[in-house]
């Protein structure tokens, strides 16, 4: 992973050809704590204080962490950083390598409780002047995703995209589903990958006129939802069309009125020349602004005592990058966080455990008349950064963390999960797998992670589904085994394996009662009331009349293991 996104720096360098020629200073004066370029009043909604103290290995100073959750309203309220778990000479050491010469770095801040703790701005820059996302953008298109479904305007992430795209019905593209480009495996070709390396489509999209249009013509190249993983900016500006066709209005207006506004941030989306979002990159806005984004993922979606997304959808698009792999626009950051990331070293990295969000964006020029429309000789001008590397970065700054302000994981007992059990069916049917039983003993709301380990030769199966339960085609006879991992935001666990058998007959008086699926009654329903199997055979078997009774055990609905 860490490969492809090292061949996707370069590429998006060498070949978009809009990073030539400077881009800013890169120099900064010292800067201790916050800046004092503002500050506006925070509502605090919850406090947790701790009295405690220490000396960070390192640290000249002693540190505590005495927590006061706040949220910004019109501006940030600012801490120091030996009152907020942070060591002030570590923190500085962080700053002053994103900020050394030849990094192009314009802003860098550092969030922590809601307060901002450290800012800095290169030499010709302030904390008014915009920066660009890049790639980080595709986080903001993700989180927009998640305001759809929780307001009803998409019906679930099994929603095929037919539903959307009208050139599509008829065609095996109709069937992809939102699910699939939102993890970027549609099978769609990428565009101008002449040698197949999977390598992503870059200056084609970006020089087009009409990047929707472009988008939605590519060829279907593979199976949708195959293990194949492709980084695709086409694959990320139709996720946009499909928020803009749910919803009536662009992408950029829903997050304008929607979100944007709940929380205060404000921005401006680039366009192509047919005014289509460019939803997979170019978000104009302010550091501060863009800070307010992380912090709303560091708090499970919470703003204030609002949730502006709901804390499901926050934890399902961002569980992939916990389990360190890319999906749902989200990037690994490690120590259970997660990071929207653009080329040159744009970022936004969230550590909820830590309430923690580090920002780092480079000095930006908008080239051309200064409107935000990709035509002509309007482009962006970021310069790739000499001596920076995100995850390098990043440690420095947690280097500086209190350990006691680390110790949520420490103390949270780890989720059980709890997987339904294997099964014999019938091959080309529907497969319904259960993970109801699964549960967390601090009472943690839980995310599942469904996958299929194995299957058949040939077999296509591709399993769907986030919450309790999950489904797949038993396309192909033979054994596919599915495991469960669940998670409560801070520690992951996976269930036993099991094994679904996939075969060309159900015949309960053949495969018996294992392997024909008859149901395993327990608790109140296991009486003599039901004649065992054996006791059917060809003399009467035109005289009884077989009743399909699915139920749970102890008739408990939380269990529930059959349809």
């Amino acid at each position: 992973m860490l490969r492809l996104l090292e061949s996707f720096l370069i590429y998006s360098l060498a070949a978009i050809c809009i990073s030539c020629g400077g881009g800013g200073g890169s120099g900064a004066p010292s800067s201790q704590g916050a800046s004092s370029s503002g500050q506006g009043n925070a509502s605090i909604t919850q406090s947790q204080t701790s009295s405690s103290s220490s000396l960070i290995e390192g640290c000249s100073m002693s540190v505590s962490n005495e927590v006061e959750l706040t949220w910004p309203t019109s501006d940030w309220e600012q801490g120091l950083p030996e009152l907020n778990g942070l060591c002030p000479s570590k923190l500085e050491n962080a700053l002053d390598y994103a900020f050394a010469e030849g990094n192009g770095t314009g802003a860098v801040l550092i969030v922590k409780n809601g307060k901002l703790i450290a800012e800095r701005y290169s030499q010709d820059r302030t904390a008014d002047d915009l920066v660009t996302s890049w790639s980080v953008a595709k986080s903001f298109t993700s989180a927009l995703v998640g305001a759809a479904l929780d307001e009803g305007y998409l019906i679930g992430l099994d929603q095929e995209l037919g539903d959307f795209f009208t050139e599509w019905r008829d065609t095996g593209k109709a069937e992809i589903t939102l699910e699939q480009l939102l993890t970027v495996k549609t099978g769609l070709e990428l565009l101008k990958d002449d040698n197949g390396d999977g390598i992503p489509d870059g200056d084609d999209l970006y020089n087009s006129e009409n990047q929707v249009g472009i988008s939605l013509s590519r060829s279907l190249v593979g199976e949708p939802g195959s293990r194949n993983y492709l980084y695709s900016n086409s694959d990320v500006m139709l996720v946009g069309e499909l928020v803009k066709q749910a919803t009536g209005v662009s992408v950029s207006d829903y997050l304008k009125t929607g979100l944007g506004k709940k929380i205060g941030f404000t921005g401006e989306w680039w366009i192509d020349a047919q005014a289509n979002v460019m939803s997979y990159c170019c978000l104009d806005s302010t550091p501060r602004s863009f800070a307010r984004f992380g912090l709303l993922f560091a708090r499970n979606g919470l703003w204030g005592v609002d949730h502006v997304l709901s804390e499901d959808w926050v934890r399902h698009s961002t569980q992939p990058a916990k389990f360190n792999e890319y999906g749902y626009f989200w990037w690994p950051a490690g120590d259970n966080g997660f990071s929207a990331l653009g080329v040159m070293g744009q970022m936004i990295s969230v550590f909820p455990d830590d309430d923690l969000v580090i920002l780092r964006f480079s000095n930006y020029q908008r080239m051309g008349d200064g409107r935000a429309v990709r035509e002509s000789s309007n482009y962006h001008q970021t310069s790739e950064p000499e001596l920076f590397d995100n995850q390098e970065f990043i440690d420095l700054v947690r280097d500086a963390l209190q350990s006691g302000a680390q110790s949520v994981a420490s103390s949270n007992a780890s989720p059980e999960a709890i997987i339904s059990e294997s099964q014999f069916v019938e091959s080309g049917s529907l497969v319904t797998v259960f993970g109801g039983s699964s549960f967390d003993a601090d009472g943690d709301e839980l995310t599942f992670d469904w996958d299929i380990l194995n299957a058949p030769s040939g077999s296509n199966a591709v399993i769907r589904g986030l919450g309790l339960s999950a489904t797949f085609t038993a396309d192909k006879e033979g054994d596919y085994e599915v495991v469960l991992t669940v998670s409560d935001g801070i520690n992951e666990v996976q269930s036993k394996q099991i094994s679904i058998r996939s075969g060309s007959s159900r015949d309960l008086l053949s495969k018996g009662t294992v392997d024909g699926m008859w149901p395993n009654y327990g608790g109140s329903l296991a009486s003599e009331k039901y004649s065992p199997l054996d006791k059917i055979d060809s003399s009467n078997l035109n005289e009884v009349a077989v009743v399909w009774r699915w139920s749970s055990p102890d008739n408990s609905l939380s269990a529930f293991q059959n349809t």
